[in-house]
């Protein structure tokens, strides 16, 4: 297990490093100046007016974007790489499968579609459509990272992954006051790793 979570750790890093260079190589060149590199990608503080209502949205998307999961699975057989890479390993993959989903893919992601092409889209043509458009790149790009010629799978990753991607683009952006991307950081994470133990202990 502690072999598998360091290769699961090395792996992380170097997938974050990945997927935030082109992001700091943009701030550096055109925003150093005017915004810190972690509050301009939204690695900042949580600030919501009303506490209450901002904790039962967080828990609402989560559990919708666990049960978007669910029904990719159920009905379409979509399974993400978190899913199949720990499928029937049990407990020895609760480690390297939280630090999987907490870095690998969820911090990785977000950082890359909600904190710099969110963010720039929403500054570029308002939040609406900025949100939209993350959202639609995002399922694209899930979608065809199955490599698959099964187009009507494709599709479906698309749709759902994409749907998952507007409603914590909108969460991140109106639920809380500072566009912080750590709430949809949370929710990637969770759903991730609660999909990856379901599959670990073969419960689907």
């Amino acid at each position: 297990m502690l072999q598998m979570a360091l290769s699961e750790l090395i792996s992380s890093v170097l997938q974050v490093a990945l997927y935030a260079v082109v992001p700091f190589v943009v701030w550096l060149a055109l925003y150093r100046k005017k915004e810190g590199f972690f509050s301009w990608i939204g690695l900042n503080k949580i600030e919501a007016i009303d506490r209450e209502r901002f904790v039962e949205t967080v828990l609402g998307v989560t559990v919708m974007a666990f049960a978007l999961r669910l029904f990719a699975k159920l009905v379409f057989s979509i399974v993400d790489d978190t899913q199949s890479h720990f499928q029937g390993l049990g407990a020895m993959s609760i480690l390297p499968a939280m630090i999987r989903s907490i870095f690998n893919t969820g911090l990785s992601e977000e950082l890359l579609f909600r904190g710099f092409i969110g963010k720039r889209l929403c500054a570029k043509f308002g939040f609406k459509v900025g949100n939209i458009l993350q959202a639609g790149i995002y399922g694209l790009a899930r979608g065809a990272a199955l490599l698959t010629p099964n187009i009507p799978l494709m599709l479906a990753t698309a749709a759902l992954t994409g749907l998952i991607g507007w409603m914590v683009g909108f969460m991140n952006e109106k639920a809380n006051e500072s566009g912080s991307i750590l709430p949809s950081w949370y929710i990637h994470s969770f759903s991730s790793f609660f999909s990856a133990m379901l599959a670990s202990f073969n419960v689907f």
